[in-house]
């Protein structure tokens, strides 16, 4: 009898463990691999300073996660009508299986994806979302 009910329960806490279990983390999460600041490496393949097909030259951009799903953006660019210092914060969003980070900001509307490699240590703008791309590393 008690080898029976183990043999029905054992699948049973399987299936329990598999559904509380989620690969991607939100507000509130546990995964804290992201957490820590993060430094523009390159833009489009240069470093900083760099001038983009559209003119703009960027000239820094860090993004700071916390692990409250929250996080803070900041980029310096200049153009043809001067220096700009954009800033940004809102919550993100990531998804651990896919390798993604959805950023969804308060000032700057919606969604800017990323990938994340390097185990957590290099996150890459997607250039679809801004024009160029991005590659930050904490």
């Amino acid at each position: 009898m008690t080898q029976s009910l183990r043999r029905l329960l054992l699948p049973l806490a399987a299936v329990a463990v598999a559904a509380c279990g989620s690969d991607q983390t939100g507000p509130g999460g546990n995964d804290n691999t992201l957490v820590g600041t993060y430094q523009a490496v390159s833009v489009d393949g240069s470093p900083l300073p760099h001038t983009v097909a559209s003119g703009v030259t960027l000239k820094s951009y860090t993004i700071t996660l916390r692990d409250d799903r929250s996080y803070d953006l900041a980029f310096s660019k200049e153009g043809q009508t001067g220096a700009v210092d954009v800033s940004d914060t809102g919550v993100y969003t990531y998804d651990s299986a896919a390798g993604t980070i959805e950023f969804n900001g308060q000032q700057i509307p919606g969604t800017l994806h990323a990938t994340v490699s390097g185990g957590g240590g290099t996150l890459t703008l997607s250039s679809a979302d801004i024009g160029y791309t991005v590659v930050l590393q904490r």
